[in-house]
Order: C-alpha cells, then structure tokens, then sequence
C-alpha cells in the first residue's frame, strides 16, 4: 500500500483548485470575446441594414421624383393633343364651310345657268 504524505495531498488539492480557477477564469474570458465578438457583429449587421435601407429610401425617393415628373409631361402632351385636336377640327370646319360655299355656288350658278337656258326655251317656243 501507498501512503501519501498529507501535505503532499493538500498541495495537490490547492493545484487542482488553482488549475480549476485558472480554467474557468480563461473560459470566461474567451466567452467575454465571443460576446464582444458577437456585440461587435450584431453592429456592423445593424450598420449595413440601416445602410442599406437608407440606400433603398434614397432610390424610391428618386422614383418618386421620376414618377412625378413623367406625370407632368403626360398632362402637358394631353394638353398638348386636345390643343392640337381643337386646332385641326377648327380647320376642318373651315374647310367643309368652305367647300359648302364652293358648292353653293357652284349650285347658283348651276341653277341660274339652267334657269337662263330654261327661260330662253320658254322664250322661244311661247313668245310673248
């Protein structure tokens, strides 16, 4: 059999008690690190998100402008073509009034010619 000597004993014991405390000391400074670690990440995620939320804001701010603006150029190309429509249907009327005229007269003169021709057939089988 072996007999340790009690002191012998006791110095491990204090040994192990002090690897013990060592160990959770290292591990709870390594977990200090990857809390840290993960804090640090946790940041610099939030950072790129705010980022890049701020990024996409910008680009609809943008498209809203644009949108806006097309807006405005469709009204005045509306505008543009009821102006447009009025101006051509305004020379369309003078136009047909104009041809109407030509017509006209060309009925009048057509009438007056026949009506001439017509009295002088009259005139000359019923003198007077």
């Amino acid at each position: 059999m072996f007999y340790i000597h009690i002191p012998v004993l006791s110095q491990l014991e204090v040994l192990k008690a002090e690897k013990q405390e060592q160990d959770l000391e290292r591990l709870e400074n390594e977990r200090r690190e990857i809390v840290e670690a993960a804090k640090q990440f946790a940041l610099q995620q939030e950072e790129r998100f705010s980022n890049k939320i701020d990024n996409l804001e910008h680009k609809l701010a943008a498209k809203n402008d644009e949108l806006q603006e097309m807006e405005s150029v469709v009204q005045q190309l509306r505008h543009g073509l009821k102006t447009v429509q009025q101006e051509k249907v305004s020379e369309a009327i003078l136009l047909l009034r104009a041809q109407l005229v030509k017509v006209w007269i060309m009925q009048s003169a057509g009438y007056n010619t026949l009506r001439g021709q017509y009295i002088r057939v009259v005139k000359a089988n019923y003198p007077i």
